[in-house]
Parts: structure tokens; C-alpha cells; sequence
């Protein structure tokens, strides 16, 4: 996948992922690639479906990781790289649920985002 100037306000973080116990290959291999970013009611599950059945790009069959939002509470990293551990060379990503922007900007390693 080609990489894409994004404007620093375009940028999602593994730096957030990047914990103790988690080597640097499980990140880089398993992190997502892209993000469907959408407020609701605006037609991701729709797009999330299409993206879906395309053969070189992987969706986890749970549209909403809800990692980032609710989950990292209690879940650790590995829950959440896990989730695209079937990826099998294909492009990854999810489409969580709405977030604050401050968890899409300047962490780091940059991710592909899909703005609806």
C-alpha cells in the first residue's frame, strides 16, 4: 500500500499500543492500516461491508473494535492486534466508533484514514 502525506490532524498512533510485553514485530505486523473514521449514522456499516468483501483488504467480522473508546480499560494491546491476526497479508483496519480527534493526531507511526 502506497503511503500518503496526511495532515498532522490525519495521523492515528500505535504509540498507544506500543506497551512492555509487546514486541516491536507484533506491532508492526498486526497494527491497522487504515481507519474508517465516520460519525454515526453516516453510512459505515455500509462501507464497512463493501470493504469487506474485497479480497486484498481485511475487516474484523466486528465492525467496532471499540478499542480505543472503551475497551483499553480492560483489554489489554494484545486484544487488540489480535483481532487482525487473520489478516493473512491483506490490508487491515477497522471502523471504530467516534473518537476524540486528539486519538487520531501526532503519536507516531501514521495510519491511513478513511474520513466519511
Amino acid at each position: 500500500m502506497g503511503s500518503t502525506a496526511l495532515a498532522p490532524e490525519c495521523v492515528f498512533s500505535t504509540e498507544l499500543l506500543q506497551q512492555p510485553g509487546i514486541s516491536p514485530h507484533k506491532l508492526a505486523s498486526l497494527r491497522p492500516d487504515y481507519l474508517i473514521i465516520s460519525p454515526g449514522k453516516t453510512g459505515s456499516t455500509w462501507l464497512a461491508d463493501k470493504v469487506r468483501r474485497h479480497p486484498q483488504v481485511y475487516l474484523p467480522d466486528q465492525k467496532e473494535l471499540k478499542y480505543f473508546s472503551s475497551f483499553f480499560q480492560s483489554l489489554d494491546p494484545d486484544w487488540y492486534l489480535d483481532q487482525f491476526g487473520s489478516a493473512a497479508g491483506r490490508i487491515k483496519g477497522e471502523a471504530p466508533p467516534p473518537m476524540p480527534s486528539s486519538l487520531y493526531r501526532g503519536f507516531g507511526e501514521s495510519v491511513s484514514l478513511c474520513p466519511m
